[in-house]
């Protein structure tokens, strides 16, 4: 299974899906959130992002249109 993670590194939550897919014998590979554009859809059996906020929520939306399960890792935001 090909997943593709979008965002960097440097992000915890994004890291623990990247390491989780790899103990799941899946093959993640990491995107630049930044850098996609809109309607560059890769041929991913899933996609993992780190909220909708910039091109979260176009990426999400292009995915599902492609019928791509898309996980979204988000923290809630409080006061």
């Amino acid at each position: 299974m090909k997943i593709g993670i979008h965002g960097q590194p440097e992000a915890v939550e994004l890291s623990a899906a990247f390491e989780g897919a790899l103990a799941l014998g899946a093959r993640p590979i990491w995107r630049s959130a930044s850098d996609y554009r809109q309607g560059e859809v890769e041929p991913f059996d899933a996609v993992v992002l780190s909220g909708t906020r910039g091109k979260g929520a176009a990426i999400a939306a292009d995915y599902q249109a492609a019928g791509v399960p898309v996980i979204v890792l988000d923290y809630g935001y409080l006061r």
